[in-house]
């Protein structure tokens, strides 16, 4: 039987060189562009617990995330693990770095292969039709928002 890898040669293996130096993550992604590696297995049942990638590769690689903080990209690459590129935040933090940045609002779908550019419009002239409730077209908009601020 092949020894078991390290978490650090796990990380490294499953990442390529990407621009601006970040690594970028080519495992599993989920919903949102991040990337998720089972560093554990549950005790309870023994099946793995994924956990997000960047924040394994900050605790491999630099260290433990104190208690309540979460890890920021300084690259804006939601599936870069470089830990020159990562450091420890608050939920403040990212708010403030997304506003800076101009990284709020839902630009993210652009780098998510799969999901149409049409897709936001589409969702917008639902909200349109007229046998959707008040309420319905208030939900689809917390999510949706259309691209001239107007609330639905």
């Amino acid at each position: 039987m092949p020894p078991e890898l390290s978490m650090a040669q796990r990380l490294v293996n499953r990442s390529v060189m990407g621009a601006n130096g970040c690594w970028l993550w080519v495992g599993e992604r989920r919903t949102g562009g991040y990337g998720y590696i089972a560093p554990t297995f549950s005790s309870r049942d023994h099946r793995p617990t994924a956990k997000r990638v960047h924040r394994v590769a900050y605790e491999t690689f630099v260290g433990p995330i104190p208690d309540g903080a979460i890890v920021l990209h300084s690259c804006d690459v939601r599936n870069c693990i470089n830990p020159a590129h990562l450091s420890v935040g608050t939920h403040s933090d990212n708010a403030r770095q997304t506003v800076e940045r101009n990284r709020h609002g839902n630009q993210w779908r652009k780098q998510i292969p799969g999901v149409p550019p049409t897709f936001a419009a589409s969702v917008d002239g639902l909200r349109a039709e007229p046998e959707l409730t008040p309420g319905a077209r208030a939900w689809m908009g917390r999510f949706y928002p259309d691209s001239g601020g107007n609330a639905a």
